[in-house]
């Protein structure tokens, strides 16, 4: 997989909240100097977005880093999922990982609030799907 480096701050974030303790876990990784995978991405609709990687990259922010080590994304995602993640994030004013540092949660609540609400989102799109074709 080859790799590049970008601005943290031109990458739209595709997630509300960051957990507490993975969080924890990566900047101990970073501090302790291992090499982290590099941050998938993927242009969407016109935004050049995190298709994982957001604590990875809050903890490059948090430690003063302005670029990231990033790849394309290349796996078969779903891209109406992440679409509708992205807007999301723009209605509670998310543009950059920068803003996700008021948004570090706890485990426990990442699994409900976020977690929960994209399983959530994820059945309602599949009913959806299945209405469209029964139609």
């Amino acid at each position: 997989m080859e790799s590049f480096r970008v601005e943290i701050l031109s990458i739209q974030p595709s997630q509300l909240y960051v957990c507490r303790e993975k969080l924890t876990a990566v900047k101990r990784a970073m501090d302790a100097g291992e090499r982290l995978e590099p941050i998938p991405v993927k242009e969407l609709d016109g935004r050049l977005i995190f298709s994982d990687g957001h604590t990875r990259a809050l903890a490059a922010l948090l430690r003063g880093e302005s670029q990231i080590e990033a790849c394309w994304e290349d796996e078969p995602l779903d891209w109406d999922e992440y679409r509708i993640c992205v807007e999301w994030c723009l209605a509670e004013g998310i543009r950059t990982a920068s803003d996700l540092r008021g948004r570090v949660i706890p485990a426990h609540e990442y699994e409900t609030v976020w977690i929960g609400r994209c399983q959530t989102m994820h059945e309602e799109l599949a009913r959806s799907r299945k209405a469209e074709k029964s139609q």
